[in-house]
């Protein structure tokens, strides 16, 4: 996809906007307006470090999503 110039981020890697949205405003009383924001910036960081290291490291945004999942995961 990089070749052809497609960007591309698996969905699992910003998909979880959703339940950050409604966990944000029926648990902790986000606005509607709060909860876009903390999910879009959320979303615009994930990114932000699936490119970095994809540049850095010489890999797809695909794989650099997925090393970025397995740490965050072993904590």
């Amino acid at each position: 996809l990089a070749e052809r110039g497609i960007f591309y981020v698996p969905d699992y890697a910003i998909n979880i906007g959703g339940a950050m949205a409604i966990t944000g405003m029926e648990a902790l009383g986000w606005t509607e307006a709060e909860a876009t924001e903390r999910v879009t910036r959320s979303a615009e960081q994930a990114v932000r470090r699936i490119l970095e290291l994809s540049d850095r490291e010489g890999v797809s945004t695909e794989e650099a999503a997925r090393r970025l999942a397995e740490e965050r995961l072993a904590g």
